[in-house]
């Protein structure tokens, strides 16, 4: 078998758990196999010796090379005189020179070079072509090159575009700190380790379109171990507390757990309002030190350091236009939608956790097979006791999401004076829904973002002692006689109020001077 402490050459690999494979050593010892691939060995002359089924073991401090395995690819090794030939049909291809008790192969950056004297073999190895310390300094070919990154450098020398080169002295460039530097983002953060350790909130809204029952935002909680969420209609940004608290006694009550931390931006809903000396603690903050809760608020001007509820609410979003962008239903139902979507992402595998949301939050595997397409057509059965025997059995509606407490779903109609039921039984009729829409819809659905005005800030005068002041002369200017309209008058007043502020202009800036 062929034996590896290195994944370098590694054309293919396949990594293997822990203890699953192991090898004995000279010393009696079992060194753990990490990996399995083939290994690509270029030769001094050019040739590619394809290694198959390499064996990968860190803890081993030689390569080696299994004969009998060269043998069975019909590549054949000749031994005598300290050395070995390897040929492949009938040509010589690699060259391995005796060293104690192993024979050495050659890569293609190293010759070995044999002489014999006196029956003694004197080995020593050396490059190609030396080249000087300016020819093989990376700093200097990193300045050559406009300052590019180190990869780009290492790409361009791997594609033998340039000479191999030392990058021992290129590890910090002032030039580049100063004309690239950028903030470091820290992406590696702490997760939790059980439900309720961190949650994460966030408000999205308000939007243009308000819904047909009168929201133009939502709040949205998010459990950082599962990533289980939760999602609130809100009109006012002050109902944060009030679905706070719906949301804690529903999720403590049903996991006998305590939320610990509640993670959200430092805006005045989550933090309090703000004065003059900075911002005062309010309701929402007020009521989770009273129940023992810790709040993490993110830096102002930085959402980023509350990433996971930012990310929720853009994917939210951005399902809700697609959906209702590929249905014909009005824009208004924006939060039926907005209810299927995180309906769908608690059951959907999410590259943040190893299973579903729905899997870690309830322990049970979620099923998707009663998943209809958001604004589907379908023939419900709607309950109605006084229906006649020629009546017709169902009633046509789209589809909407579902109910919250019930076991069904959720349908509009908007030619009925009920547009909304919830119903158990329905036929969709995927025929006239699954197809390409010949008409896109522009859906606009984005935050309306409120800007601060800039505050006035009142210009300050020196102040000057009333003994130097001196007397204002007062100057009458005759008022132009206009014949015109009341509107004349307003016009000749506001002249006066110029020509008497004109006037005074040059006697101020003497005094200021004296």
């Amino acid at each position: 078998m062929h034996v590896a402490n290195s994944l370098q050459g590694f054309r293919s690999k396949r990594m293997l758990p822990s203890g699953r494979k192991s090898i004995r050593v000279a010393t009696g010892t079992e060194a753990p196999v990490k990996a399995i691939g083939d290994l690509h060995l270029e030769l001094d002359d050019g040739f590619v010796l394809i290694l198959r089924d390499v064996l990968f073991v860190p803890s081993l401090r030689r390569n080696l090379i299994s004969v009998s395995r060269l043998d069975d690819e019909n590549i054949h090794s000749h031994f005598g005189d300290h050395k070995c030939v390897i040929q492949c049909n009938d040509k010589d291809v690699g060259l391995a020179v005796r060293r104690d008790m192993l024979y050495l192969l050659s890569p293609c950056n190293v010759v070995n070079l044999v002489e014999a004297s006196d029956s003694v073999l004197v080995i020593s190895n050396s490059n190609k072509r030396k080249r000087n310390n300016e020819e093989t300094s990376s700093k200097l070919w990193h300045c050559r090159l406009g300052h590019i990154l180190r990869g780009r450098i290492e790409l361009l020398v791997k594609a033998e575009i340039l000479h191999p080169l030392d990058f021992t002295d290129l590890e910090h460039c002032i030039e580049c700190i100063k004309g690239k530097f950028a903030k470091k983002i820290k992406k590696t953060t702490k997760r939790s380790s059980g439900v309720f350790e961190i949650i994460h909130t966030d408000i999205c809204g308000p939007f243009p379109i308000r819904t047909m029952d009168g929201f133009d935002s939502f709040i949205t909680f998010t459990d950082d171990y599962s990533r289980y969420g939760y999602i609130y209609p809100i009109k006012e940004r002050s109902e944060v507390l009030d679905k706070f608290k719906i949301f804690k006694s529903e999720v403590e009550n049903q996991h006998n757990l305590k939320i610990k931390i509640v993670r959200s931006d430092h805006g005045g809903e989550y933090y309090g309002r703000h004065t003059p000396y900075g911002q005062v603690p309010g309701p929402f903050t007020r009521f989770l030190q009273e129940n023992g809760i810790v709040a993490q608020y993110s830096t102002p001007g930085k959402p980023q350091q509350n990433g996971v509820a930012e990310r929720r609410n853009r994917t939210l979003m951005d399902m809700v236009r697609s959906m209702i962008s590929y249905s014909t239903l009005p824009v208004s139902l924006w939060m039926k939608a907005i209810k299927t979507a995180i309906h769908i992402l608690n059951r959907v595998p999410s590259k943040s956790v190893p299973k579903t949301p729905y899997e870690l939050w309830t322990g049970r595997k979620p099923t998707l097979n009663y998943l209809p397409v958001w604004g589907h057509p379908a023939e419900a059965k709607l309950f109605n006791h006084a229906q006649g025997k020629l009546d017709d059995r169902t009633v046509s509606y789209h589809f909407i999401g579902y109910p919250e407490h019930s076991k069904g779903f959720r349908f509009y109609c908007p030619d009925r004076h009920t547009k909304f039921a919830e119903m158990r039984h329905a036929v969709f009729l995927k025929n006239d829904m699954i197809r390409e829409s010949s008409v896109r819809r522009e859906i606009n659905l984005e935050e309306k973002r409120a800007y601060a005005p800039i505050p006035m800030v009142e210009e300050h005068y020196f102040s000057i002692p009333a003994e130097t002041t001196p007397p204002v002369q007062t100057t009458v200017v005759a008022s132009p006689v206009v014949d015109v309209g009341v509107s004349s008058t307003q016009h000749t007043e506001q002249e006066l109020i110029l020509l008497l502020y004109l006037s005074l202009m040059p006697q101020r800036c003497t005094s200021l001077q004296n």
